[in-house]
């Protein structure tokens, strides 16, 4: 391609070109002031790895459970709490805090009048270009709402337990207020979510302790009202069980149940986990360039539902083996009672009922005693590390681009021009030499006789002065 044309034009009207993209800059930088300016604020969350009580469905420490990888809980607790940022509970808690339902004062100066209309025009081409509609939300506190949501982002930090919280607005102060409210508000979701799955545990576990109460005082009733009907007075006269295997059995048999009513205690706490963890997991990540971002969604497996399928799984074995046990522990003590008295035999049976019913007792009072300690102390995986501050300069729009589009625009434009004008120069040069060809030829004179040539000097001066 020959560029000559053109290096000629720029090398011969240079001033021209420049003043006409230092016109076109000034003007372009003026009208980006036409454009409403967009602060950005960030604060940070820190995520505590070790102390996932927020993932649970009981409310309890994670660290404690075998087959679950400290990583994969901090990378699955750092993509929960970015999300909850992006959801409609966080959005209406800051604009319930801050008041951006209420009506704004009206900027009634020309470049406010401008740049309503401006945004007013963007809302309209967007909508009209997604959905082929335009349409006013519902009330005020709605579209407060949905305009909260677009300016806030969430995101975590690579190799770190940070979750960056940015929110953008016209004003400084605001997107700082925005920001530091949308992370208490996430912290604050995090305590009402711990407390909520902390207080059903502890209910559950509430409910099992005045079971295995119960079960201790109907046994206890029982001994009592057959020492009452048979006159039993020395208990340890009358109930002299058989030394040696027998005793060692009852004491497998106790060890047995304990482990037996454990293990049933822990696969029901898996199973309620089960049904409160998805199986997949979303990921998501945003790459800004310039005026626009991409944000790229992965869906996976959830490693957390994966690792409490295959506990439930041993889980369950566990508890198939010591019912088997059990039943042959069972089997062994019924065939040795037959040896027995029957009255020994009876209340070594009540006992031994007894005394599971106690364990029993002991390890579920335990675990609710350490579930109301938990709840009392609170939830502190998701806490507010860094405070936003007010932005000296507006993220957008970013006035140097007008200056530089305009500057470019105006070396295009004085191009131009001064091609125009070279065109119609030559074109008014080209005019003089058309109308002098027009005119008349002079007439030519013959060629004088030889018998006139002493006249020819005179004639020829003649036809000079004609």
């Amino acid at each position: 391609m020959d560029f000559s044309p053109g290096t000629r034009i720029l090398r011969e009207n240079w001033k021209l070109v420049a003043l006409t993209a230092v016109l076109a800059a000034v003007l372009a930088y003026g009208i980006s002031y036409a454009f409403a300016p967009t602060y950005g604020a960030t604060s940070r969350i820190l995520v505590r790895a070790r102390e996932t009580r927020f993932l649970t469905g009981t409310g309890q420490d994670l660290k404690s459970q075998p087959g679950v990888v400290d990583s994969t809980l901090a990378k699955s607790l750092t993509q929960t709490s970015s999300a909850l940022v992006k959801g409609r509970a966080v959005a209406e808690e800051v604009v319930k805090d801050l008041k951006l339902d209420t009506p704004k004062p009206v900027d009634t100066s020309i470049l406010g009048r401008v740049r309503d209309a401006l945004k007013t025009v963007r809302n309209y081409a967007v909508a009209l270009g997604k959905y082929g509609m335009y349409r006013e939300p519902a009330s005020a506190f709605d579209a407060a709402v949905s305009e909260v949501e677009d300016n806030l982002a969430a995101t975590p930090i690579k190799d770190s337990y940070l979750i960056e919280i940015k929110a953008t607005a016209d004003r400084p102060e605001l997107a700082a207020a925005m920001a530091d409210s949308a992370a208490n508000a996430l912290v604050r979701v995090s305590q009402e979510r711990f407390k909520s799955d902390a207080v059903a545990y502890v209910q559950f576990l509430k409910g099992q302790v005045d079971s295995a109460q119960a079960a201790v005082d109907k046994v206890q009733q029982q001994i009592r009202a057959y020492k009452e009907q048979q006159k039993i007075v020395n208990v340890t006269e009358e109930l002299r069980l058989s030394a040696g295997s027998t005793e060692t059995i009852n004491q497998m048999m106790r060890e047995t149940l304990v482990d037996l009513e454990s293990a049933r205690a822990e696969l029901a706490s898996i199973a309620d986990a089960i049904s409160r963890v998805s199986a997949t997991e979303q990921s998501s990540s945003t790459v800004s360039t310039g005026r626009s971002s991409t944000t790229t969604t992965n869906t996976s497996p959830n490693r957390l539902y994966q690792d409490l399928l295959a506990r439930r799984t041993t889980a369950e074995s566990k508890v198939a083996a010591l019912e088997a046990r059990q039943t042959a522990l069972q089997q062994d003590l019924a065939q040795r009672s037959t040896l027995l008295p029957q009255q020994e035999a009876y209340l070594a049976d009540l006992d031994r009922q007894l005394g599971a019913a106690s364990d029993t007792f002991r390890v579920v009072r335990s675990s609710y005693d350490a579930a109301t300690l938990n709840a009392a102390q609170g939830a502190e995986e998701v806490s507010v590390s860094d405070r936003a501050s007010a932005p000296l300069y507006p993220e957008k729009p970013l006035r140097y681009l007008f200056a530089i589009v305009g500057a470019i625009c105006g070396i295009a434009g004085g191009i131009g021009l001064a091609q125009l004008l070279q065109r119609r120069a030559a074109t008014n040069a080209a005019k003089p030499d058309l109308e002098r060809d027009a005119l008349p030829l002079p007439r030519r004179l013959p060629m004088p006789a030889p018998q006139a040539a002493a006249e020819m000097p005179q004639a020829h001066s003649t036809a000079t002065r004609q």
